[in-house]
């Protein structure tokens, strides 16, 4: 319940590369903590409700009124009178999710990603979003868009449409003045209605029925979870992200058909920058989208068969792909083959995994990596590297063993 935090300050000081506790959270209980593979930015959420944030804060992101960095996490005193259970990290925006269903959203608006009708730079206050409907239970963001999902399975999405990652079957592009190209957004929440197939002969059939139970967003892509564990992905379809054998961008969402089997059903998903995860019904991994730094594809949901036999418990992602098993140390057991795992590379210098970035996908260079720590056993864990100056440094993938596994 303690808050320890690895931590990698970017012209902030000295980097600090092993379990830091901050004196400020001395005595308070974390509940979760929570960043993104687009943010620089971190937020916790304490037992009691409390919503708390640091790092990054040109647009507002964190909530206090202001737009100056934070070094360390402090308590968002304007949500104080609500007890906050989800929030989530946009590149710079933020929506926290109250217990009684109402969503603030705070920071960059300048694509309506905040929902609240209108596009100004910056919203540096948690504001009500506009939206009158059912409760809210769950929400995401990407780099510049919103999804939000109500207590019946309703999702409903606002922000930037460029890649069709909204799923209104349009990407919004329009010819302003002086052959301008500008994109038209939703400014409030939209529910996503059409739902789709596509069969190997390319007919294009609806899915009637879905009753969405999740939501992941990578920076430019969407993924659904639905109540019969099935999984939908659209928006920007470079490098593979939408497990569709293909790189076309999707406008609606449309079924990854590996999950549709009995059997085959995903329990959980995830998102990265430019990739995507599940986690079967019996707590396989899978995984498809760019997953190393030489941008190599994965174009469909493969098996990370080096996990086969582990069941999976939980998975977080950074930037720029998945969690990356940085260092040998770090690693349970040996990756093998290429076409079923992420690439471990010893290098010389002293960087992280450094990347050519899509178009509009690009994010600052990282800090170095840590010396080799001096822990014997790290089975459950595989360290990520986020090359990006956030407060939050790295992301883990908790698993546990089933069966047992030597180290």
């Amino acid at each position: 319940t303690h808050c320890l935090i690895f931590v990698a300050y970017r012209n902030l000081g000295q980097n600090l590369w092993g379990p830091h506790r901050y004196g400020c959270l001395s005595g308070i209980q974390v509940r979760s903590v929570v960043s993104g593979p687009c943010a620089a930015h971190s937020l916790l959420i304490t037992t009691e409700g409390k919503l708390w944030s640091w790092g990054r804060n040109e647009k507002g992101q964190l909530g206090h009124g202001d737009t100056k960095r934070v070094e360390a996490p402090k308590l968002i005193e304007v949500l104080g009178g609500e007890a906050i259970v989800l929030a989530a990290c946009g590149r710079n925006h933020t929506l926290a999710l109250t217990e009684s269903g109402s969503v603030f959203a705070f920071g960059e608006n300048k694509m309506g990603q905040l929902g609240l009708g209108n596009q100004t730079d910056a919203v540096p206050s948690p504001t009500q979003i506009m939206y009158n409907g059912q409760p809210i239970t769950k929400l995401a963001c990407g780099a510049e868009f919103s999804m939000i999902m109500d207590c019946k399975g309703n999702l409903y999405s606002f922000g930037c449409p460029e890649y069709g990652q909204l799923g209104h079957n349009s990407d919004g592009k329009f010819i302003a003045r002086a052959q301008r190209i500008e994109y038209d957004c939703e400014l409030v929440p939209r529910r996503v209605a059409i739902f789709i197939e596509k069969t190997k002969d390319g007919q294009i059939l609806p899915v009637p029925n879905v009753v969405v139970r999740d939501v992941a967003c990578g920076a430019n892509h969407t993924l659904v979870l639905d109540s019969q564990k099935r999984v939908f992905s659209w928006g920007f379809g470079g490098y593979g992200r939408l497990g569709h054998a293909e790189q076309k961008d999707e406008m609606v969402p449309r079924l990854v058909k590996l999950f549709d089997f009995p059997g085959r059903g995903a329990a959980q998903i995830y998102a990265g920058y430019t990739c995507s995860f599940a986690v079967s019904e019996t707590g396989g991994l899978f995984f498809w989208g760019a997953t190393n730094t030489s941008r190599e594809s994965t174009m469909y949901p493969k098996a990370v068969q080096d996990l086969c036999g582990w069941k999976i418990r939980s998975l977080a992602c950074g930037f720029p792909t998945l969690p990356h098993p940085r260092w040998p140390w770090a690693m349970p057991t040996r990756w093998s083959s290429p076409a079923t795992r992420p690439t471990l590379r010893k290098r010389s210098s002293a960087s992280c995994p450094s990347t050519t970035p899509a178009p509009s996908e690009g994010l600052p260079p990282s800090p170095g990596p840590p010396p080799k720590p001096r822990f014997s056993k790290p089975a459950a864990v595989l360290t990520t590297c986020s090359p990006i100056s956030k407060a939050l440094g790295f992301f883990f993938l908790f698993h546990t063993p089933f069966p047992p596994m030597a180290c």
